[in-house]
This record gives C-alpha cells, structure tokens and sequence, in this order.
C-alpha cells in the first residue's frame, strides 16, 4: 500500500466516524505511516567548545508537503542550563536549492531553555506550533545544528551523541 493510499484510508476512516478523539485519530495516522519519527544523531566529539555545522538528514521526496509536529532531543548527559556557556539545537530547512533557510524548532540550553536531563526526551519548540513554517515542502531538506555559546557545554563523548527525533506528518 502506497502512503498516498494511506492518506486516502484515512481521510475515509475518518469521515465514517465523527467520533475520533486525538488519541484514536493519532493511532490512525501512525498505522497508516501518515505520521512517522525520523531520529538523527548529532555531536561534539566529547569538545566543549566544539560547536556541530548543520547536517542535512531528510529530503522530503513523498510528493507532498509534510509538517514538523513534534522535536525531541535525547542526551547521553544532563545539559545544565548556563546564562553563557550553552548549546542551541537548531533544526531548519532549506529548499531543493539549499537556500532560503528557515528555523522550523529549537531548544537552548539556557535558563528559559532549562535542563536536558540524560536519557529523558527533552521537547525542541517548534517555531510556530504547526504553521507554515513547520511545513515541509517536497524536496525540501531537514537539517540539525548544535551551536555553542561562550564556552560552551559539553552534549556528549566522543563515541556518544545527542538524538534529536522529530515527528512528521502528512499534511492533509
């Protein structure tokens, strides 16, 4: 079964029963793959200072457009939040062409940003909730960027990584 039929199933389930609460509907999508996780793993090489230039990940190649709804950012160590010293996740999109760069979710380890506690997800905000800017267009690209403020804050080892995990979905 293709995913455009699993949009289409769907669309049709979902027009049967007027009923659906968030969790059915939700439970509906992921069995159908209209909604699904992409992880990708992001690191310092055990540097403190040490920032991570984006690394493209995703190509949206499905035919339509797809929408962030969810970011997570899993640690293999506690990042303390520091006024200065603290590392910004930053995930943003580009366009078939590499160009016209837009920040789709975040989180900075700073007091408002708080702790990543290790080993417990961690929520990334996604710029605009599910506007278009959480809207990824076919062939447009998801990339990841670990940017180090002052000093920095060290986000793993050299053989450890941080996962970000984000969620997509078709967006009917």
């Amino acid at each position: 079964m293709s995913q455009l039929t699993g949009v289409r199933i769907f669309n049709a389930i979902k027009g049967l029963f007027s009923s659906l609460d968030s969790t059915d509907e939700l439970l509906l999508k992921r069995m159908l793959g209209v909604r699904f996780k992409v992880p990708v793993l992001i690191g310092d090489q055990g540097a403190t200072a040490t920032s991570a230039a984006a690394i493209p990940f995703f190509t949206n190649d499905t035919g339509v457009s797809l929408r962030v709804v969810e970011a997570n950012l899993l640690a293999p160590v506690t990042i303390a939040p520091g006024a200065t010293d603290n590392v910004a996740f930053v995930l943003s999109k580009v366009d078939s062409a590499g160009s016209n760069a837009a920040t789709v979710a975040s989180y900075t380890s700073d007091v408002a940003g708080g702790t990543a506690t290790a080993d417990v997800p961690k929520a990334m905000t996604v710029v605009g909730g599910t506007s278009t800017v959480a809207t990824i267009a076919d062939g447009w690209t998801l990339r990841i960027a670990a940017t180090k403020g002052a000093s920095g804050v060290l986000i793993g080892g050299v053989n450890d990584h941080c996962t970000v995990v984000v969620e997509l979905e078709w967006d009917i």
